[in-house]
């Protein structure tokens, strides 16, 4: 595992986008403390507001990210940067094998400083 951020691949991102964009709930799991954390972050928010903020981020054409290894989720996880009301947040996504699905792992405020994925 890198500490270093890097772009993150494109068919990564655009498999995930596809994803987020068709905002159907049976390719998207999203953990419970992730949803907490959305929720307790943005109380008026809606999830899908979370999947227009992550598919934002992913479609800036400077993203930067960095490949999270050893995660018990099976797939790529990737972790980035995302926005919602002009908030910095923490996000970490897994892409399961089939590139089907994608499981949202993380949705918060940065809890190591906002420099460190």
């Amino acid at each position: 595992e890198s500490n270093m951020e890097a772009p993150i691949p494109k068919d990564w991102i655009n498999a995930v986008v596809i994803i987020l964009d068709a905002e159907d709930r049976k390719r998207i799991e999203i953990t419970q403390r992730a949803l907490l954390d959305w929720s307790a972050t943005f109380p008026n928010a809606f999830t899908y507001e979370l999947y227009d903020a992550i598919s934002d981020a992913l479609t800036t054409q400077d993203v930067v990210g960095k490949l999270v290894a050893n995660q018990p989720e099976q797939g790529v996880t990737y972790a980035f940067w995302f926005f919602h009301e002009k908030r910095k947040l923490y996000g970490k996504i897994c892409l399961r094998p089939n590139k089907l699905i994608i499981k949202i792992l993380s949705a918060h405020r940065p809890l190591q400083g906002e420099n460190h994925l």
